[in-house]
């Protein structure tokens, strides 16, 4: 990592104090002995003005009148070693805490803000970026003695070679009849990138939609189906490549792979009726028997426990879960007789339905032949 260059901004009056990165990095130069070493690190060598004990009064945030820039090297912004929060100077003046929160150039900052706001942590530095340094002192005579000053930081020009790293996981496992709107996979990255879905075996039956500037999340375009995988390989693990770009160009590949489940289906009838919902039939005389079961089936319409002729193994017609079978019935005793059909779905892993019985009243036809 490169080495972060020692800031040095001089003010009238000033009492420096130096921030070391936390992982250790050296100035260039040695700071004169009367500045102070934090015992936490974010910015070498920038000195704040005037001194914290020449103002004797609680003053705001929104007081800060001046600010002052520093400058920061590419590689020490982008080194993701910048580190802060609160902590105290090694110093005489060990009692005075120092704290300290970054901002964005385009933020609001007030008091509410600072309260609200966490102390600065481990985190990349953008050209701009305000720091808010708060120095409180202690009470003294009655008041308490509180300053702030704003640094804002002028980050040199730099090539960002690193591509970003993906921090999600490369297998995912949902299970059978997914809706295409639910996501099957996220993905995230560490930066700001363009996710898109760049190639693999199994890369056609995807969408990549965003959700931020670091989280894609994958949806199939055609709902999955265990029995009759679409997956290259016929073995419903769907293989394919994401590519993440940031906005600096440098490109990064994960290849993940998605597990479609089995679910175990049922099925069932939604109606078994006479024509026109009729309670009783005809001796002798011809009426229609209508079923409708939830999936594509052979069904097979008895009475009694008696298959009628030409009723076993009828195909149904539809779609969705509405697939219906007739069936010709010719009443050949007088009396109450129980009606039932049993279903036998045409697709594998669907098990089957019966309906329940129904009971029909057979009458005399009322006119001779």
């Amino acid at each position: 990592m490169e080495k972060s260059r020692l800031l040095k901004l001089k003010f009238p009056f000033a009492i420096f104090f130096v921030i070391t990165l936390a992982l250790q990095i050296e100035p260039s130069a040695a700071a004169p002995a009367y500045w102070w070493t934090l015992s936490s690190a974010s910015i070498a060598g920038v000195s704040i003005s005037p001194a914290p004990y020449a103002y004797k009064a609680a003053e705001t945030v929104s007081a800060i009148t001046d600010s002052t820039t520093f400058d920061m090297t590419y590689a020490e912004a982008n080194s993701g070693a910048t580190s802060g929060g609160n902590f105290q100077p090694l110093s005489l003046n060990s009692g005075w805490v120092f704290s300290i929160k970054k901002y964005s150039s385009s933020a609001f900052i007030d008091d509410s803000a600072f309260t609200n706001s966490t102390s600065f942590t481990t985190q990349p530095v953008v050209n701009g970026d305000i720091f808010i340094v708060k120095v409180d002192i202690g009470p003294d005579a009655g008041y308490e003695r509180v300053r702030y000053y704003k640094l804002i930081v002028n980050v040199a020009a730099g090539s960002d070679t690193t591509p970003p790293s993906f921090t999600s996981s490369p297998s995912f496992s949902v299970a059978e009849n997914i809706a295409t709107s639910v996501t099957v996979a996220t993905m995230t990255v560490s930066e700001d990138s363009t996710l898109t879905i760049s190639s693999g075996a199994d890369a056609s039956l995807f969408d990549i939609f965003f959700s931020d500037n670091v989280t894609a999340f994958i949806k199939f375009k055609t709902s999955p189906n265990f029995e009759a995988p679409s997956d290259n390989g016929g073995d419903n693990i769907y293989d394919l490549t994401i590519t993440a770009t940031d906005t600096a160009g440098n490109a990064n590949t994960q290849s993940i792979t998605i597990a479609v489940t089995n679910v175990v289906e049922t099925s069932s009838f939604n109606s078994l009726l006479l024509a026109g919902s009729a309670t009783s039939a005809t001796y002798r005389t011809s009426i229609v028997v209508t079923a409708n079961v939830s999936v594509a089936s052979k069904v097979t319409f008895t009475v009694n426990s008696k298959v009628l002729p030409g009723c076993k193994n009828r195909s149904t017609t539809g779609s969705g879960s509405s697939h219906s079978a007739t069936c010709t019935w010719k009443p050949s005793r007088r009396g109450n007789v129980t009606l039932t059909a049993a279903a036998t779905p045409t697709g594998a892993g669907i098990t089957g339905a019966s309906a329940g019985p129904i009971s029909i009243r057979v009458g005399n036809r009322t006119a001779s032949r």
